[in-house]
């Protein structure tokens, strides 16, 4: 594999020579010279020192996960998100506290039908994950919402009652974890695809309450809102396509 830094002075990327055959869609800075990465197979990358060294390595028994989201802390602690058919065994978060040397499997599902897109932390405690929508009893879809408050030990799922009603089709794109991103101490975003409109829905409150927008984005089969970046609890950006 080969990462890619800048060189500022000359404004050109650098190729880093990693030794793995994995595939990767996720990365997370923590300042200037920590970052982590998640890929398939089970695999992470990281380095501490702005890319002079990388280290790479597995999760043990993880080797059918595709961490399409990685969340780091500081050097020696990051959360890693697996997005896969949790009937398979793939809906996991795990957690190391030793720069990659352990690794502690935080949560898994296997209900049918969750599908992890995305996971973030307002701080060292807090965090929030999210799925693909999955039907209740009566047939009605919505998003499949855990947060945590003690750094990931527990979760709970926010109360489907709380959310937005979705639209036929209506999901969310696993695209590098920026489906879902998190503001300040409080404000977290959602980006929505597949049905009629590219959506956006907003907690201020830690993922307690919800509400819904339209953006001029249209949806569609495999069209629709990827990537949210917000600057302040006003202000943001989507993008999006098909």
């Amino acid at each position: 594999m080969c990462l890619f830094l800048p060189f500022y002075c000359v404004a050109q990327w650098q190729p880093q020579a990693v030794s793995t055959d994995a595939s990767f869609r996720a990365v997370s800075a923590a300042g200037a010279d920590v970052a982590w990465i998640g890929g398939t197979k089970g695999t992470f990358v990281r380095t501490a020192d702005g890319g002079k060294t990388w280290q790479t390595g597995a999760v043990p028994d993880a080797q059918t996960c595709d961490f399409r989201d990685v969340q780091a802390v500081d050097a020696q602690t990051a959360y890693l998100m697996s997005a896969g058919p949790a009937e398979k065994g793939q809906a996991r978060i795990y957690k190391t506290t030793n720069a990659g040397q352990n690794w502690t499997l935080l949560y898994q599902n296997e209900q049918q039908g969750v599908f992890f897109d995305g996971i973030d932390f307002w701080d060292n405690q807090h965090g929030i994950v999210f799925s693909d929508p999955i039907a209740d009893a009566a047939g009605n879809k919505k998003w499949f919402i855990l947060t945590t408050d003690d750094g990931g030990k527990t979760w709970q799922r926010v109360p489907p009652a709380a959310l937005p009603a979705m639209e036929p089709n209506e999901a969310a794109f696993a695209a590098s974890g920026t489906s879902l991103v998190v503001e300040g101490k409080r404000h977290v975003w959602i980006a929505s695809g597949g049905g009629e409109h590219g959506r956006v829905f907003h907690s201020s409150d830690r993922g307690k309450t919800w509400t819904v927008s339209n953006t001029p984005l249209p949806g569609g089969e495999a069209t629709g809102l990827f990537g949210l970046r917000f600057f302040s609890d006003k202000i943001g950006v989507a993008v999006g396509g098909n």
